[in-house]
């Protein structure tokens, strides 16, 4: 097919394309998967704009799909990566090569010795447990050779050397790397004793009495928009064409009832009561049900939708497609992308904020705190699973924080002059 420039098809295309990134350049299966990303979001852009060929002609019009015209240096680090595999595989496409591939010699990580027998064997032993997954492997190569060669380091090796003392000295002198390569190690430690203690070949169990390393870590503030862009945004959508009367009551779910994206969808005939005006649902990350109602201005957007914006064909899904083949929603990154537009036609500033479906979410949730509703009515509209999970919206209610705050109290002046006015000097 001249389309596919040499190539059969889509598939022939994709297969070349890896076999030459972990043959031909000797790539790792990690760095290809980035590639097979990329791939997925070429297939899943065709799909929305019913397009069946792929040409690098339309390399322009997927990435404004999928980074809105955003100049390179402002797209977050998975984007940058993105956008560099996407031309990367138009280039491939072109010219069967990638000029600018960067590959690495594999590190080669050798064992020898009674503990790296040991090590070698329980390697052996995670490859028939953990099949074809090669990055966990490595994991634990990579892992268990740091504690390797610091036993050779410290003079130890014979396995039944190693104690409970040792270990934690290894660990404490690993506090000076990131949180995270801690907590891997720690993992892999506790996993690999427990592995030795099992086929006998210490007699203490020590895996029980390393302990546990736990990586907290604080997420960011949740990004919202005050009611009057909440407005605006809906303004912006143009509500005579068939699109735009999808795209406004997607968007009302979203902003009235704190819906998520797969949510929205999924959303069927069969979830809506119109003679009690309730939908109900499985929300589909937790599987719980909720039940909520239908407001005035939501169930108007459907009906209007319904009426004079949806597709005449059968199907129990309430939103379609736009163009033929009428469907399903095929992801709920169309709900992404409806979404992001809005915003991005609206006029809204985004700048350091998120502006997608859950973001909607959590403007809802941010009214909703401002007109003191309490945590387990909010947890139930959100159909969060306890009211923990609830909790992380607490950051981004500050009215309700400043009853929080207490006055600073007051400091006598001979707390400044006491030692003759030291703290002046």
């Amino acid at each position: 097919m001249e389309n596919y420039n040499g190539f059969s098809n889509f598939e022939d295309f994709t297969n070349q394309l890896l076999t030459y990134l972990i043959k031909d350049r000797g790539c790792t299966e990690t760095y290809a998967g980035r590639f097979k990303y990329a791939l997925r979001k070429i297939v899943f852009f065709l799909d929305q704009n019913n397009q069946i060929m792929y040409n690098p002609s339309q390399d322009r019009d997927i990435e404004n799909f999928y980074f809105q015209e955003r100049p390179s240096r402002v797209l977050k680090d998975y984007e940058q990566l993105l956008q560099r595999c996407l031309r990367q595989t138009s280039e491939f496409f072109l010219t069967r090569q990638i000029v600018g591939i960067q590959t690495h010699q594999q590190y080669k990580y050798e064992f020898s010795g009674e503990i790296g027998s040991i090590i070698m064997e329980f390697i052996k032993f995670k490859r028939t447990t953990l099949l074809n997954r090669s990055r966990h492997i490595n994991v634990y190569i990579k892992k268990l050779h740091n504690f390797y060669e610091y036993c050779n380091a410290n003079g130890i090796g014979k396995i039944h050397c190693v104690d409970y003392n040792f270990l934690i000295t290894y660990i404490s002198q690993l506090q000076s790397y990131q949180l995270r390569h801690v907590e891997m190690s720690v993992s892999v430690l506790k996993i690999f004793f427990n592995y030795l203690f099992e086929n006998k070949l210490i007699s203490v169990d020590i895996a029980i009495k390393i302990p546990s390393f736990k990586r907290v870590s604080q997420p960011q503030l949740p990004s919202t928009y005050t009611l009057e862009e909440i407005e605006k945004l809906l303004k912006s959508i143009d509500r005579v064409t068939k699109i735009g009367k999808r795209n406004y009551a997607v968007l009302l779910i979203a902003i009235r009832l704190g819906f998520r994206a797969a949510d929205i969808s999924n959303l069927k005939f069969e979830n809506i009561d119109w003679g009690k005006s309730l939908i109900k649902i499985n929300v589909m990350k937790t599987g719980q049900e909720l039940i909520c109602p239908m407001f005035p201005d939501v169930g108007n957007a459907i009906i209007d939708y319904l009426k004079h914006g949806r597709p005449n064909v059968t199907s129990p899904f309430i939103f379609l497609t736009g163009k033929s083949p009428f469907r399903e929603f095929p992801s709920s990154n169309v709900v992404t992308h409806i979404t992001q537009r809005a915003f991005k036609n609206s006029g809204i500033d985004v700048a350091n904020r998120k502006f997608g479906p859950h973001s909607l979410r959590h403007s809802l949730t941010s009214r909703l705190l401002e007109k003191q509703i309490t945590l387990p009515i909010i947890s139930s509209v959100l159909a969060h699973k306890s009211s923990e999970s609830t909790m992380y919206y607490m950051r981004i209610d500050m009215k309700s924080l400043t009853y929080c705050c207490l006055d600073v109290p007051t400091t006598d002046n001979n707390f400044y002059t006491q030692k003759g006015g030291v703290f002046y000097d």
